[in-house]
C-alpha cells in the first residue's frame, strides 16, 4: 500500500460541506487547462477578497503542520476547514518558495474581522494569517510541480452518498478525476486525504472506507 510524504503544501479547489461532483471537476478542468494555479487578480476576479491571501497571493497548506490550530479553536486551521473538505493539489514542499504568513487571531467572527483580512491580505512586505498551517505564494505556481491530489473521501462516505454501494460510488469519482488529469496531461497519484494511499489500487478502496467509518 503506497502512502505519501508528509512534506508536502495542499491547495483546496472547492471546499465545501458536501462533494459537488460537477463542480470540482469544472474547475480542477479550469486549473488543468490554465496550465498554473493563479492568484485572484491573475484569474481576472473582479471581486471584493475578503482574505489574507489577497489578490495577489495563493494560500496553501502546510501538512507538517496539519495539527497547529488556534488556541480558542482546536479545529480552526488550513487543514481542518479546507483540504479535509475539497479535492486538493499537492507539491512537494521543497519545490515551492512559499511564505510563511504572521499568525494573528481568528478573523472570521464578525464584520471588523473581514475587513482586517482585507487590509492585511492586501498589505505589502509582511504576510498574514490567522490559520496556523497557511502558507502563501505570490503570483502562480506552475503545474508542472503538481505530483498528486488529494480526494476528501470521508467526504462523499458521510455525506449525501453514504449507503452499502458507497465503495462504488468514489470508484466512480476517482475514475472522472482520473480522466480529467489524463486529459490535460497530468499522469499523477490521487491519494485519499486521511490516510494518503493511493485510491487507484483496487485493494485500498475497501481499506480506506474501514478507516473512516
Amino acid at each position: 500500500m503506497t502512502k505519501m510524504t508528509d512534506k508536502i503544501y495542499l491547495h483546496a479547489i472547492n471546499s465545501s460541506s458536501v462533494y459537488n461532483s460537477y463542480d470540482t471537476l469544472e474547475k480542477l478542468s479550469k486549473i488543468l487547462a490554465s496550465g498554473a494555479l493563479l492568484s485572484p487578480r491573475l484569474q481576472g476576479k473582479k471581486i471584493v477578497n475578503y482574505s489574507f491571501a489577497g489578490d495577489d497571493y495563493i494560500s496553501l497548506c502546510d501538512y507538517e503542520k496539519r495539527f497547529f490550530v488556534q488556541t480558542e479553536d482546536n479545529f480552526y486551521n488550513a487543514y481542518y476547514g479546507y483540504i479535509l473538505n475539497s479535492l486538493s493539489l499537492m507539491f512537494y514542499k521543497d519545490s515551492i518558495k512559499a511564505v510563511e504568513p504572521t499568525i494573528v487571531g481568528i478573523s472570521n467572527r464578525n464584520w471588523s474581522g473581514y475587513l482586517k483580512m482585507q487590509k492585511l491580505g492586501n498589505s505589502e512586505g509582511t504576510r498574514y494569517s490567522d490559520m496556523p498551517d497557511e502558507v502563501q505564494v505570490k503570483d502562480c505556481i506552475a503545474l508542472n510541480k503538481l505530483v498528486g491530489v488529494t480526494f476528501p473521501t470521508r467526504l462523499l462516505r458521510h455525506g449525501i452518498f453514504r449507503c452499502k454501494n458507497s465503495a462504488n460510488t468514489i470508484r466512480k469519482e476517482i475514475l472522472l478525476i482520473r480522466k480529467c488529469l489524463d486529459y490535460y496531461g497530468y499522469s499523477v497519484p490521487i491519494y485519499d486525504i486521511d490516510t494518503l494511499y493511493e485510491m487507484e489500487c483496487e485493494e485500498n478502496i475497501e481499506k480506506i472506507l474501514k478507516k473512516i467509518r
